[in-house]
């Protein structure tokens, strides 16, 4: 709440978030987010992070939602039911648990909690966390992640805006003049000089 809504990188924030719960001994194996997007192109992007590992970032394109992979996933039970969902990944059924259970326990990991992501708009967006403990998540622990979740949820809120507003900017004056937009490069007689091309006055001119 103090550090965290400074940090504009979504990577830095996962990173920095993953490192204050192993400093506090919370027993997350592996952390993500998923937030939803009105790009033309892709319906989602996010972050995950694993222990061990920096956090990266991937998108998912339109059509995803009908894919395999989604259909049946804790990522539709949670945007569709826009409640939590729980798997203790060492009681799975062969035939019924989503393909990912499956992986996360070949994995090491014992357990699995995926909740909604709440913005200011009402929309749902998507939180997941993973332990590799013997036991795997207390409720205790189910109740302190609800908490995380209402307190991240601004910030990636932020973030969104942040990256939907530079998208806008980008298509309608360019990745430069829109950053510096951002940066509040907006008053009348603000500029910068830039390169440009020379035309040429006869063939014999070398351009």
């Amino acid at each position: 709440m103090i550090e965290g809504r400074h940090i504009t990188d979504p990577l830095a924030l996962l990173d920095a978030l993953a490192a204050r719960l192993e400093a506090a001994s919370a027993g997350v194996a592996r952390l993500g987010f998923t937030v939803r997007t009105i790009h033309p192109q892709l319906l989602a992007w996010g972050c995950y992070w694993s222990r061990g590992k920096s956090a990266v970032q991937f998108t998912g394109r339109h059509g995803t939602q009908n894919s395999d992979a989604y259909v049946g996933s804790p990522v539709q039970f949670v945007y569709d039911q826009r409640r939590p969902y729980r798997r203790r990944l060492d009681k799975l059924d062969e035939k019924r648990d989503p393909a990912l259970m499956h992986e996360l326990r070949a994995a090491g990991l014992t357990d699995y909690f995926a909740l909604p992501l709440w913005f200011s708009t009402g929309e749902a967006n998507f939180m997941t966390l993973a332990s590799a403990a013997p036991g795997g998540f207390t409720d205790d622990d189910l109740d302190r992640f609800g908490a995380l979740a209402n307190v991240l949820a601004p910030m990636v809120e932020t973030i969104q805006a942040r990256r939907m507003t530079l998208g806008l900017l980008d298509t309608f004056v360019g990745p430069r003049i829109g950053a510096r937009i951002l940066e509040g490069q907006v008053k009348r007689g603000d500029g910068d000089r830039i390169e440009a091309a020379r035309s040429c006055s006869s063939s014999a001119t070398r351009c």
